[in-house]
């Protein structure tokens, strides 16, 4: 016997019986879970005005943080244009830093500006843009955290390393 057959003769659904066994059928492996479920169609989303406030209020937190991040982009632009004549090293290490503090800013002011647009002129695809925007922030965002995290273990381990290392006694 094959072993392709020995699988499909051995797993079955427990509901069905030796006799008339049911399988799994795995056709279509990248179709969503929800896919072959009937939403009815009373049971969409609606824009509430309340919803529109809360959006309209996030827009506005979201021109605070953009303002605070491309600010602390352009002082590290303007350190690392400075510090060129001192210290071409220091310099990129500025021009990185700055980069680092205008994407999300990036992201963050075209989440705001496409999420406005959405709710003035009651666009779905703008609606879209946005929150795709938003996703990218919070990908950045991810990215940047789990980078910081590593720079701090790598911090961690030299300080103990060096801390073992040195000749001075505790």
């Amino acid at each position: 016997m094959a072993l392709g057959n020995y699988f499909k003769k051995s797993f079955y659904i427990v509901g069905s019986n030796i006799a008339n066994p049911t399988f799994f059928k795995m056709e279509n492996n990248f179709e969503p879970l929800d896919s072959q479920i009937q939403f009815p169609s009373e049971h969409k989303i609606e824009l509430t005005e309340e919803l529109a406030a809360v959006w309209l209020n996030i827009a506005g937190w979201a021109l605070f943080f953009l303002i605070l991040l491309f600010f602390g982009a352009g002082i590290f632009l303007l350190v690392a244009v400075l510090s060129t004549q001192i210290n071409w090293g220091y310099a990129v290490a500025m021009l990185i830093f700055g980069g680092v503090l205008f994407l999300p800013g990036y992201f963050l002011a075209r989440f705001r500006s496409k999420l406005k647009l959405a709710l003035y002129e009651e666009s779905a695809k703008d609606l879209e843009v946005s929150f795709r925007a938003l996703r990218h922030l919070y990908v950045v965002l991810g990215v940047l955290t789990i980078l910081f995290g590593l720079l701090v273990l790598i911090g961690i381990g030299a300080g103990i390393y060096g801390a073992m290392m040195s000749k001075v006694p505790f």
